[in-house]
């Protein structure tokens, strides 16, 4: 992994200065350097590993990233550990940071100090050794003539990090030790945030949608769809008339539970009748967080983590019925997302 840092700092800036297309050192970061990375974790087949050095253009930080697909299968959103390396390339950092796009592209204005807002509430929530990973702002030098906005993106995602010079690449060792340590950090996250309670979640996407540059209408329909209210829950209850496990018909004592996550759909789909299931609340909890989900015939998919649980709970697993088409597209995302 060593040998890998050092040939990027060293020849990724002559090799931007010339022809992008099947360069070496691109396809080092995509292909090579990642599953470098890959065989040295255990359990990998629980992360996506991506490398870039751009799409049609060289970009100014190269990255290679790690990614729990409990958090997110894109770089866009979520937040994962990743190795980003300086425009200089006077060094890198191996990085717990945050995906931009999709709060981009949901808050617009101001979209820095959302990012900087929750990785201070992110390093509430891990225990990290403060002597070797830092809670201090990364420099990515940008250049002064650099355009992209991404090495600005990634200084206000930072939520702990630790910086490597080039002048002092450690040594394999070292190297693999921060990897892994960075990597139970992460795993730690991983099972708080899906321990979250539903209420301080909606919390947080409540201020984001009010921070967002919607218009008051707009802003009004977003919250009371993630709050089980409204058009959306409206329309949940036109399709679905009880919870398929418990039986419950009474709505009043029913979620309205997103199929496609919230965080990952549009403002279509949030407001979407067939994008809802109407849930007890404790079984709303294991398929929101992905321990459960469902076939489109109506067969009951369980993790083995949540096997225990769901018979203490006497839920049955018993044939809950079929799901109409648009159900089961988005039913197809869920098993994809929370790999069922």
């Amino acid at each position: 992994m060593r040998s890998f840092f050092i040939n990027v700092l060293e020849h990724y800036i002559p090799a931007s200065q010339g022809n992008f297309t099947d360069h070496p050192i691109a396809d080092l970061l995509r292909n090579s350097f990642r599953k470098s990375i890959k065989d040295i974790i255990e359990e990998s087949d629980k992360y996506i590993f991506k490398g870039s050095a751009g799409q049609s253009r060289w970009v100014a930080c190269p990255w290679v990233a790690i990614l729990d697909v409990l958090v997110t299968k894109s770089t866009q959103d979520g937040y994962y550990p990743v190795y980003i390396f300086r425009e200089d390339m006077t060094g890198f950092y191996l990085t717990l940071n945050q995906g931009v796009t999709r709060v981009k592209q949901e808050i617009k204005k101001g979209y820095r100090n959302v990012l900087k807002k929750r990785a201070d509430s992110l390093r509430t929530q891990i225990n990290y050794d403060a002597q070797l990973f830092s809670s201090e702002n990364i420099d990515l030098r940008k250049g002064k003539n650099t355009k992209s906005h991404l090495p600005g993106d990634y200084e206000a995602g930072n939520i702990i990090s630790k910086f490597y010079s080039f002048a002092n690449v450690p040594q394999e060792d070292e190297l693999v030790r921060d990897l892994k340590l960075m990597l139970s950090i992460y795993s730690e996250l991983v099972a708080t945030k899906n321990l979250t309670s539903t209420a301080q979640e909606e919390k947080d996407v409540v201020e984001e949608i009010n921070n967002s540059e919607r218009t008051p209408t707009q802003k009004q329909r977003l919250i009371d769809a993630r709050l089980g209210q409204g058009k959306f829950r409206k329309s949940v209850v036109s399709i679905e008339k009880s919870c398929r496990i418990t039986g419950t018909s009474d709505i009043a004592f029913l979620i309205a539970s997103h199929i496609k996550p919230w965080s990952k759909s549009n403002d279509t789909e949030k407001l979407d009748g067939n994008n809802g299931l109407l849930l007890s609340p404790h079984v709303d909890k294991l398929f929101d967080k992905g321990f459960i989900s469902f076939s489109d015939n109506g067969e009951v998919l369980i993790k083995d983590e949540a096997k225990d649980i769901f018979k203490n709970w006497n839920l049955q697993e018993t044939n809950v019925g079929s799901f109409n088409k648009k159900q089961q597209e988005y039913l197809a995302y869920h098993r994809k997302q929370y790999r069922f």
